[in-house]
């Protein structure tokens, strides 16, 4: 049987995105959007009641979150250009908005300090916040009752606490989902759908530094003969405790794939076809001595080659992993 591992590569658009980054731009996005219909809404009112100048100050505060709604929109990793040209314009916003209606400007304090959650990460937005809060202390004291500034300041609190607790859970569950998504339950490796984009990845870095890139293909032996002996359970402590011998021998700028079945792809970063051989060779030989492992190997050794396109590239190592099979298995062939 010839173990085709091109067979199992996805399309760059299957590759698993991150989904934090995902979350914040979506929520920045609409959360954006619908601010500056509100002040649009409220420039009006603004005008009308005979506060021109906060109706411009509004107008302009609303363009700068449409601007960066339609940006989010057409590129959702445009989220530094958006924090850089949101951030200063709420604050300048705020602080125009309590010039002109003082405590009645308060209102707009919660859905700013929530904003800023969604708008930044974690740390950034308690910090921004911390911040935020103590420009509006600084303000309100002394200008309003005390009461009424306690009750403010407790209030921007209780917000801060509420939405922290709610964007840390939030990006707890995101990073769990993202690491389902990309690593295969049985033995913790890396799956296939990051396959493509990893050596996507490796092509281009070799091209800017010309750093050899090195993939082995493996194939336990006999997988078969192993499930029938010792039943699927016993298979699995086989590729769980091969998977763990994995983990061990390669360095963790390494990356091991788990393709399906017993079959295994490595990639090897800064290391040569030579280089590569030696380490499968070793590999062979931990293999026989590792606890729980009752079988071989067969490897085939493929170095990348410069404008080679990813599919060949897989294909030669596919080609010297079926031709280690063919000629007795338990061998490397580069």
């Amino acid at each position: 049987m010839r173990f085709d591992f091109s067979a199992v590569l996805l399309e760059d658009n299957d590759y698993p995105i991150d989904s934090g980054q995902c979350f914040r731009a979506n929520t920045t996005r609409i959360s954006a959007a619908v601010i500056a219909v509100v002040l649009l809404l409220g420039a009006f009112v603004n005008f009308r009641n005979g506060h021109a100048a906060m109706g411009v100050v509004a107008i302009w505060v609303a363009t700068v979150c449409g601007y960066a709604a339609w940006l989010l929109a057409k590129d959702r990793s445009a989220m530094k250009t958006v924090r850089f040209i949101l951030v200063p314009t709420l604050f300048i916003g705020i602080g125009f908005a309590f010039h002109v209606h003082g405590v009645l400007a308060a209102f707009w304090l919660y859905p700013v300090i929530t904003f800023f959650y969604l708008l930044l990460a974690l740390r950034q937005a308690v910090v921004t916040n911390a911040i935020f809060m103590g420009a509006v202390a600084f303000v309100f004291f002394g200008d309003v009752d005390f009461q009424v500034f306690i009750r403010i300041i407790a209030a921007m609190v209780v917000m801060n606490l509420f939405v922290a607790s709610f964007i840390a859970i939030i990006e707890k569950q995101q990073e769990q989902l993202k690491g389902a998504a990309i690593t295969d339950a049985l033995t913790g490796l890396l799956n296939r759908m990051t396959l493509s984009q990893s050596l996507d990845d490796s092509v281009q870095q070799n091209h800017r530094s010309q750093i050899p890139m090195t993939i082995l293909a493996v194939d336990l032996d006999h997988f078969k003969k192993i499930n029938d002996e010792h039943g699927h359970d016993g298979g699995d402590r086989v590729l769980r405790n091969f998977a763990e011998l994995l983990k061990k021998r390669f360095r963790c700028t390494d990356k091991i794939f788990r393709n399906g079945g017993e079959e295994f792809l490595v990639l090897l970063f800064d290391t040569g076809r030579s280089g590569a051989v030696a380490i499968a060779e070793n590999l062979l030989k931990d293999l026989h001595s590792y606890p729980g492992l009752i079988t071989t190997a067969s490897i085939g050794v493929a170095e990348y080659t410069k404008g080679e396109q990813r599919d060949d590239w897989i294909k030669r190592a596919d080609d010297r992993l079926y031709e280690a099979k063919r000629t007795g298995r338990n061998r490397v062939v580069s």
